[in-house]
């Protein structure tokens, strides 16, 4: 998880060899990247500061990256399950 600066610009950068099949998922309370297997993504702010937030090559995520530990569902499956398990809108008319 990354927390955008407020009112700011931030470029999202992704490296890897599949990096140009990166997607973004826009929801009401933030953004969902979804990376390819073996890409990092590189948030950059105005003030130059450049931060990993993705893809680390010594911490592989399970059933994603090369070297990781093998999984029963997919990865976004898994955390659209787990942190997304209703579409935005589904309770679009306010009832739970």
């Amino acid at each position: 998880m990354y927390q955008f600066p407020a009112r700011s610009t931030v470029i999202l950068s992704f490296r890897g060899p599949d990096a140009m099949k990166a997607e973004i998922s826009h929801r009401s309370d933030g953004l969902i990247v979804w990376r390819p297997a073996d890409t990092e993504v590189w948030a950059t702010t105005p003030d130059g500061s450049c931060d990993q937030i993705a893809g680390w090559r010594d911490l592989p995520a399970p059933g994603l990256d090369s070297g990781g530990a093998p999984m029963t569902v997919t990865p976004r499956q898994l955390i659209e399950d787990l942190f997304h398990p209703e579409p935005p809108d589904a309770h679009s008319d306010g009832s739970r």
